[in-house]
């Protein structure tokens, strides 16, 4: 398996492809049987899965209780790994309610869907978002107190932008090496970038900020005042 096809298991599901499933009280995050069965295919055409059988090739079914369980393998990119699926032993047409739930956990070892299984936050710090507010106030910070030219700056991102620590970063680099232009700055600036804020006039060449991106959240807006 390469590392491409590694991170395509792993890409995030588009949230119309995401189910919500009551249980024990609470509500669980799912995806369902085709969506996954779609993701391993887009990665590897050619995936198999394949159940544990008994001795005389039926399928090894077993029952605890009023579970049925039925343990296999799946093997995605020339990788196999173990899976097991589970479903209430009286469920109509069992065997393949068994398939379903055991390709789901199979591929779930190979990252598919792998954030929605797990009950902690597994994106990487790296790609993690930066609330909005704080991202705002550091890059005033970075700027000496500059509020007009760190709303300039901030402009420079498109809105809907998700304000990761590269985003952040790479806007506190150029802050390092920005100077106010001569007669910018001041009371009078300050006041003339509220001006453009409440009216909507955003300037030549810039958008005036979304609403949703004027709220904070997600993606940039011009830095509001701070204390």
């Amino acid at each position: 398996m390469t590392p491409e096809q590694a991170k395509a298991l792993r890409e995030p599901f588009p949230a119309h492809q995401i189910g919500r499933l009551p249980k024990g009280g609470t509500t669980l995050d799912f995806v369902g049987h085709a969506a996954v069965t779609d993701r391993l295919l887009s990665v590897d055409p050619g995936w198999c899965w394949e159940p544990d059988r008994t001795a005389d090739g039926r399928w090894d079914v077993q029952t605890f209780g009023s579970d049925a369980v039925l343990t296999g393998t799946l093997t995605v990119c020339g990788v196999t790994r173990p899976c097991v699926g589970t479903a209430p032993a009286k469920s109509f047409e069992l065997l393949k309610q068994l398939q379903s739930d055991a390709i789901r956990n199979g591929a779930m070892r190979f990252g598919v869907a792998l954030d929605l299984w797990s009950k902690e936050d597994l994106t990487p710090p790296e790609l993690q978002p930066i609330p909005v507010a704080e991202a705002k106030a550091r890059l005033v910070a970075a700027l000496g107190g500059d509020k007009a030219l760190a709303r300039k700056m901030w402009g420079t991102v498109p809105d809907g932008t998700t304000v990761t620590p590269a985003v952040l970063d790479d806007l506190l680099a150029k802050a390092t090496q920005a100077s106010p232009p001569d007669g910018v700055g001041g009371d009078a600036a300050d006041r003339e970038s509220e001006v453009a804020l409440e009216t909507g006039d955003a300037g030549p060449g810039r958008a005036a900020a979304s609403p949703a991106a004027r709220q904070g959240a997600p993606g940039p807006a011009d830095p509001e005042e701070t204390s």
